[in-house]
């Protein structure tokens, strides 16, 4: 029984279909991996911007807990003024 690589060496439109049929091949394959790849390349997109937004919400967290500890402070300086100047009569 012969293969297509017999016939190919034989017959040269045999070769040239064949061939034609690979490439086609390799081009759905590589298509396939494109689609893939750009499947990939969106989810990291999305990870990475996931990420950014955690890390900005992580600092107006942190920006907020300051700003909490800022008024707490200035609200408890200014209980300990009100309550130095009722104990000196003024």
């Amino acid at each position: 029984m012969s293969t297509h690589f017999d016939i190919e060496k034989t017959n040269l439109e045999a070769h040239v279909s064949l061939c034609e049929q690979r490439y086609n091949e390799l081009v759905q394959r590589l298509d396939q991996l494109e689609n893939r790849f750009n499947t990939v390349e969106k989810l990291l997109s999305e990870i990475r911007r996931d990420l950014i937004d955690q890390k900005l919400e992580g600092r107006d967290q942190t920006l907020k807990q300051r700003d909490y500890v800022i008024a707490a402070l200035s609200g408890f300086i200014v209980w300990v003024a009100t309550q130095g100047i009722k104990l000196l009569g003024f």
